[in-house]
């Protein structure tokens, strides 16, 4: 296995795929079927990894968002899932993937060994999900649940029986985005966290898309998250939206999907877990 790529064993059924503490995959092996949760940024032969972990059950793919960090090796697959309003999204052109700049930040520190054959993409069929939809995996069955946020598509994928709920990008131990141009309003931020926050009773553990070791949770690993750390978000932004918080410039002029992101005013609040970056020209109050 290439030193770009940890993969942490959650519980028998599921795995963590880390690439380089930067964007986390999982590996969901129900009986009937295996579900992998987003391709990263196309280094890892995920194919490889699936059959090892799991032998050679058919393999379904989910994006649960279609940034590139997310989508860059869904052409390793025939088909990827994603949510309907980040659909248009993940049809990007291949030359994107290898140009654009946010894939620069995974390619650094990679080795030229490591980058051999690295050829990101787009998936040749994707198909959009909405709320309520299911993959079911046998033994196991996965609900996609629409929540606005990161970007307008995101989705969370919740299974019942074990209380597992995979959030993506929504909810991190650091400030989460939500200024980029597809990310939703603040106040559809704040409604679908609200959302996950009416399933406290139902969710047991918490698995987002990126984590650190230097700024995981005590009492948590990097690829999860405490479940009380959705309403620590609800009650954040509700602060934010009622216009009482404390707020830092967030510097960022990169390039977001090749367009400049220097003239998008940002915000940032930080909680006492986590946190929210903002546009306050969008809040959607």
């Amino acid at each position: 296995m290439s030193e770009i790529t940890c993969i942490k064993q959650l519980d028998d059924q599921l795995w963590a795929v880390d690439e380089q503490q930067k964007v986390t995959l999982f590996i969901i092996n129900g009986s009937e079927k295996v579900l992998l949760i987003d391709t990263g940024s196309g280094l890892i032969n995920l194919k490889k990894v699936i059959r090892d972990l799991c032998g050679t059950k058919p393999i379904a793919v989910i994006n649960t968002h279609a940034h590139l960090d997310h989508t860059a090796g869904n052409n390793q697959f025939p088909a990827v899932y994603v949510g309907r309003y980040d659909e248009p999204e993940s049809h990007l052109l291949e030359e994107i993937y290898k140009k654009s700049g946010e894939m620069a930040y995974f390619r650094q520190g990679i080795s030229n060994k490591d980058l051999l054959g690295w050829n990101p993409g787009p998936a040749e069929h994707i198909t959009p999900v909405k709320d309520g939809d299911t993959i079911d995996l046998g033994n196991l069955c996965m609900r996609v649940i629409e929540i606005p946020s990161h970007t307008l598509g995101s989705i969370a994928l919740y299974e019942a029986n074990k209380g597992w709920l995979f959030s993506g990008d929504m909810i991190l131990s650091w400030e989460a985005w939500a200024w980029l141009p597809n990310s939703a309003t603040l106040k559809q931020y704040y409604d679908s966290v609200n959302l996950l926050c009416k399933m406290n009773h139902c969710i047991k553990r918490l698995f987002p898309s990126h984590g650190q070791e230097k700024l995981k949770l005590d009492g948590y690993s990097r690829f999860e998250l405490p479940v009380d750390i959705l309403n620590i978000y609800r009650n954040g932004i509700s602060d934010i939206l009622l216009g009482n918080y404390e707020y830092e410039a967030f510097k960022y002029n990169g390039i977001i999907h090749e367009k400049s992101s220097k003239d998008i005013p940002k915000r940032k609040v930080t909680f006492s877990a986590g946190g929210i970056i903002f546009n306050p020209n969008r809040t959607g109050i």
